[in-house]
């Protein structure tokens, strides 16, 4: 199994999460990493329903400790 590349960060707004996802960065859904191509397919609807539920975060690298 390969280590994870990608950790959720702050809750996104839907205006903020339509956003990310047009400048084609990925964003987390309900606890997962999901590519923006995929989401790039959601509904307008349902991607301000989950925004407004707090379940779209932003997707950031995850920094590793080199020792």
């Amino acid at each position: 199994m390969s280590k994870r590349k990608w950790e959720p960060g702050r809750k996104l707004t839907p205006l903020e999460a339509m956003a990310e996802i047009a400048a084609g960065r990925p964003v987390y859904f309900r606890h997962k990493w999901t590519h923006n191509g995929w989401a790039r397919g959601w509904q307008i609807a349902m991607l301000i329903g989950c925004a407004n539920a707090g379940v779209i975060f932003e997707a950031k690298p995850i920094q590793e400790n080199v020792q």
